[in-house]
């Protein structure tokens, strides 16, 4: 088995994620790249339980990679304190608190979220070790006692070189953990988002991620050949010829989508990309869509098969909008807007003829779109099961 990936979880709010993501993800791929690292960010609807503050992951093979890009967030998260001292903003991430700033001069705030068992070596017996934590980094630590999905929010106040030290003291708390308990972290890492339920404050909405503006397409779908059960078939064969662990690792499917099909997918309030994530226990997202792109990448990430199944799930919502774009329900203004009374005859007659013909070229088309939609979900039903007896079979 590969060895588990080291990882930690910055909490940020909006300016220092922004930061982190840089124009078009520039600085994202920079860190990526020069610390040899992997950035995962949750989005931009999707806080920590109880705040707005957004989960910024940074994984690696390698612990001092980790800690070089802790250092450029760090970096982006002196310069977020120094325009929030010039420009208080009146609403913060958490409630009763400044972003990025202590109550001491020099004093900067980050938060992060240990697992569990993490947030305890930190505290010590009797609180020993957390007190000193706090005087070899000359700096604040407050552990949250409230647990969120296997998580603990963590608080550090310190100047930017006792944050550091401080970083590095828990990210050694971290990696003793990735070593004694690695399926267990790994499972930790892999967590991108939480509850609804524990999102924000416990008010208001979230956003959806579909491009403002964007008006409905008549853009068709791939067109849709064949019936490929065999297929399905050979991928239940494959899958069970992986071994069992293979199965946790993480994956990542990518797809490029007209950016008009987006908010149809994501649904209103974000509903159906919710229900995909609660079922599939994937992590999706939308990349940003920038003005005039003509595609939107999704990515969905996850256990193997549960990426397979929310692919699944996605591409018959795809089909399903498509479906009500051309066959959808018309509502006509009843009598006929426009149209003066006792004005009948021959127009009513040819509008009648119109009618009747129009439905009977559309019942054509939307029967077959029907039976495209019912064989799409008989491909789904048939992987699922599959899927399924994949699961049992490695279960024993």
């Amino acid at each position: 088995m590969a060895r588990p990936r080291h990882a930690f979880k910055v909490l940020c709010p909006e300016p220092l994620a922004s930061g982190v993501l840089g124009a078009k993800g520039s600085n994202k791929d920079r860190i990526q790249d020069e610390c040899h690292c992997r950035i995962v960010m949750s989005n931009r609807d999707e806080f920590y339980p109880g705040t707005r503050l957004r989960l910024v992951v940074v994984q690696s093979d390698e612990q001092d990679a980790v800690l070089k890009a802790l250092d450029r967030i760090l970096d982006l998260l002196a310069e977020c304190a120094e325009t929030e001292r010039s420009n208080p903003n009146g609403r913060s991430a958490v409630q009763g608190e400044a972003d990025f700033l202590g109550k001491e001069p020099e004093e900067l705030v980050l938060r992060a979220a240990v697992p569990i068992r993490v947030g305890s070596a930190i505290i010590g017996p009797k609180g020993s070790n957390v007190k000193q934590l706090q005087e070899d980094c000359n700096a604040k630590v407050t552990i949250d006692p409230n647990h969120r999905t296997g998580h603990q929010s963590c608080r550090l106040a310190a100047n930017f070189d006792g944050l550091r030290m401080a970083l590095a003291r828990i990210s050694d708390c971290l990696a003793d953990e990735c070593i004694a308990r690695p399926q267990d972290f790994e499972a930790w890492a892999s967590v991108r988002s939480f509850d609804r339920a524990e999102d924000g404050h416990g008010k208001g909405r979230k956003r959806s991620r579909s491009p403002r503006g964007a008006r409905q397409s008549r853009l068709s779908p791939p067109p849709y050949r064949g019936k490929p059960r065999g297929g399905l078939e050979v991928l239940g064969e494959a899958l069970g010829e992986l071994r069992s662990e293979a199965l946790d690792f993480e994956y990542e499917v990518t797809c490029q989508l007209p950016p008009e099909k987006v908010s149809a997918m994501i649904g209103p309030g974000g509903h159906i990309i919710k229900s995909v994530r609660h079922t599939t226990g994937t992590s999706i997202h939308f990349d940003e869509v920038h003005h005039g792109a003509r595609e939107q990448t999704l990515h969905i990430k996850g256990p193997l098969l549960g990426v397979y199944r929310a692919h699944v799930l996605l591409m018959r919502r795809y089909h399903e909008h498509e479906a009500e774009l051309q066959f959808g329900p018309s509502v006509a203004p009843k009598g006929g807007k426009g149209e003066r009374k006792g004005e009948k005859g021959k127009r009513e007659e040819k509008g009648k003829g119109f009618r009747r013909e129009s439905r009977g070229k559309g019942s054509g088309e939307l029967s077959r779109q029907r039976e495209s939609r019912e064989e799409l979900q008989g491909m789904l039903a048939n992987l699922e099961r599959q899927l399924n007896e994949v699961k049992g079979k490695l279960a024993r």
